[in-house]
C-alpha cells in the first residue's frame, strides 16, 4: 500500500546501469520522478505505463544510446508535459546524434537498430616497426534481432578508402572491422579512420595514427642512448 502511494522517487546520481521493466508498476501515484546522472543507456518499452500522474521527470546527465530500441521513450517524450527541455535527456550514442534531445529521435526516418558496444576507443596512436604484422581496431556493433547489415569503411592517409569484404596489398579489413597489415613498410605511416555505417547512417568513427619505425633507427637510437662518451684527462 506504501508503495501505491508514492508521489516523489528520486534516483538521481546512484550509477545506475539499468531499470527492470515493471519497476515503477507499483507506484501509481508518482508525480515526480528523478533518474538523472546515472549510467543508463536506454529504458524498457513503456515503463511509464502505469504512472499515469506523472508530472516530473528528469532523464538528464545519462549516456543514453539512441538507436530504434529507444524509440518508444522518445514518443513518450515528444508527447508528455512531465519533462521539460533540457531535463529530458539528450543522446551520448551513436556519434551522428551526440547532443541531440531523445524526443527527436521520432523525425530520423531510419534510426539504428544496433546496440552499440560502448567501450575504450582505441590509443590514438600506435608504434610499429617495418617488417611487423598489426590490427588496427574499429569501433563495433553488436547485432541484435532487427539489426541489418552495417558497412565499415577505413579512410587510408593517402585519402582512399578500402570498405569491408574489399582488400589491398598486405591490408585487409577483417570481420570484425579491424584494419590488418600483414607486413608493415614505412609507407604505412600516417592517420587511418574508420566509420562504420547502419541503415545509411554514421554510427561511429575512430582515428588512430599508424607511426612506423625502421630497425635501422631503433638500432641508433639505442645505441646513443646506452653509450657514454668518455674523455680522456
Amino acid at each position: 500500500m506504501g508503495l501505491r502511494r508514492l508521489t516523489n522517487l528520486h534516483l538521481g546520481y546512484g550509477e545506475l546501469t539499468r531499470i527492470a521493466k515493471d519497476a515503477f508498476k507499483d507506484l501509481v501515484s508518482l508525480e515526480i520522478l528523478n533518474l538523472s546522472g546515472n549510467n543508463l543507456t536506454t529504458l524498457p518499452p513503456s515503463i511509464f505505463r502505469y504512472n499515469g500522474k506523472l508530472t516530473s521527470l528528469k532523464l538528464q546527465r545519462n549516456p543514453w544510446l539512441c538507436n530504434c530500441d529507444l524509440l518508444p521513450l522518445a514518443g513518450f517524450l515528444s508527447e508528455t508535459s512531465a519533462c521539460t527541455e533540457g531535463l529530458c535527456g539528450t543522446c551520448r550514442h551513436p556519434s551522428a546524434y551526440h547532443g541531440m534531445p531523445i524526443s527527436n529521435l521520432t523525425r530520423i526516418e531510419n534510426p539504428p537498430c544496433a546496440a552499440l558496444m560502448i567501450g575504450k576507443k582505441p590509443r590514438p596512436s600506435l608504434n610499429v616497426s617495418v617488417g611487423d604484422s598489426i590490427r588496427i581496431p574499429c569501433p563495433t556493433l553488436t547485432p541484435n534481432y532487427r539489426t541489418t547489415t552495417k558497412k565499415i569503411e577505413w579512410k587510408m592517409p593517402n585519402g582512399t578508402s578500402i570498405e569491408h569484404g574489399k582488400y589491398l596489398v598486405r591490408i585487409t579489413i577483417l570481420g570484425n572491422g579491424s584494419l590488418n597489415f600483414t607486413k608493415v613498410t614505412l609507407k604505412d605511416k600516417g592517420y587511418y579512420t574508420c566509420s562504420v555505417f547502419q541503415a545509411g547512417n554514421k554510427i561511429d568513427t575512430s582515428t588512430v595514427f599508424l607511426n612506423v619505425t625502421s630497425q635501422t633507427n631503433l638500432l641508433t637510437s639505442s645505441y646513443f642512448a646506452t653509450e657514454t662518451m668518455v674523455s680522456k684527462p
